[in-house]
């Protein structure tokens, strides 16, 4: 099963054609996003241009899918991914963490197009879009 990271979901909310068909090929094997996805999705269409298209696309579009919540046992593995990036000078960014660590705590692969920020994470599995 897969968590889709915020940029293939804004990709397929922009109808990047390459994004389309990796969700349509990700559908049949269980899609997921987090709430930290889903809140700079929200963040986007809050700022865009029409701002109540922009709202009910990100809608629709997570209705289609789980939502995974950022919990306690999130926490217990954004702290240590936090730690050791900033130990070993590879700190991805705070957003990037957390998306990581829901991944890892729900045993799911992250799929995303930003191998720079999460290749380094310890045990996290990627799949680039």
């Amino acid at each position: 099963m897969y968590l889709l990271d915020t940029d293939i979901l804004v990709g397929f909310l922009r109808k990047n054609q390459d994004a389309i068909s990796a969700v349509g090929s990700l559908r049949s094997h269980g899609m997921n996003t987090s709430s930290i996805t889903l809140h700079e999705l929200f963040d986007g269409a809050f700022r865009a241009h029409n701002r109540e298209k922009a709202l009910s696309g990100v809608i629709a579009l997570t209705n289609s899918m789980s939502v995974l919540d950022f919990d306690t046992e999130c926490s217990r593995f954004s702290g240590k991914i936090k730690a050791e990036s900033i130990l070993s000078g590879s700190y991805p960014g705070e957003i990037d963490v957390l998306i990581a660590a829901v991944a890892l705590r729900n045993n799911l692969k992250l799929v995303t197009r930003n191998k720079k920020n999460f290749e380094k994470i310890r045990g996290l599995a990627i799949k680039i879009w």
